[in-house]
């Protein structure tokens, strides 16, 4: 490994752990001062899912995986959205808690 790609690596490691220390931070205060909307239900997993996509696309295009993997994990993302909201329709939600996917 050369130093360009040591510093592309960490680069990235540094992004991806502050993006999820910032929406850590953003669900705890907003649980915390009861600032939810149905809109940031809605959003927050779809972002979580965008940012899932991208990662993949990204490492698809720079050869570190195989497109198959990535479009398998991305139908999967998106089958797993089509039954949480047909759940939604029925009224059948319940909230999770996102850590530890436990009922609360």
């Amino acid at each position: 490994m050369d130093c360009t790609e040591t510093v592309n690596w960490t680069a990235a490691i540094i992004f991806r752990t502050r993006s999820r220390n910032s929406i850590g931070l953003t669900d705890f205060l907003a649980r915390l001062w009861k600032q939810t909307s149905d809109f940031g239900a809605f959003l927050d997993p779809v972002a979580d899912k965008l940012m899932v996509a991208t990662a993949l696309l990204l490492l698809v295009s720079l050869g570190r995986t195989y497109v198959i993997f990535a479009i398998i994990i991305i139908g999967r993302e998106i089958t797993i959205s089509a039954f949480e909201g047909m759940d939604g329709a029925n009224g059948q939600t319940e909230q999770r808690c996102r850590c530890h996917d436990r009922q609360i």
